[in-house]
């Protein structure tokens, strides 16, 4: 588990908002992966997350350099 401060914190929340409201962001959805899984850049950090419609299903997020570029083929491999 990592400690976030507020103010990375509250951008995070801000970037996924941004993208629940218009799909804007540095997001690209993962190859392979089924169902369809995409990743979503807020400064460091990175959010691995399912686009359901009517919310974002948040799987993984850390700081960068903390989690793997795909998170694994299987749609529970990402639950950690």
């Amino acid at each position: 588990m990592f400690a976030v401060q507020q103010q990375t914190a509250l951008q995070v929340l801000r970037t996924l908002a941004r993208y629940a409201r218009s799909g804007e962001g540095n997001a690209r959805q993962l190859q392979g992966i089924e169902p369809p899984l995409l990743r979503l850049r807020a400064q460091d950090r990175r959010i691995f997350f399912r686009d359901k419609g009517d919310y974002l299903e948040i799987l993984r997020a850390g700081p960068e350099r903390s989690l793997p570029l795909s998170p694994g083929p299987g749609p529970d491999s990402a639950v950690g």
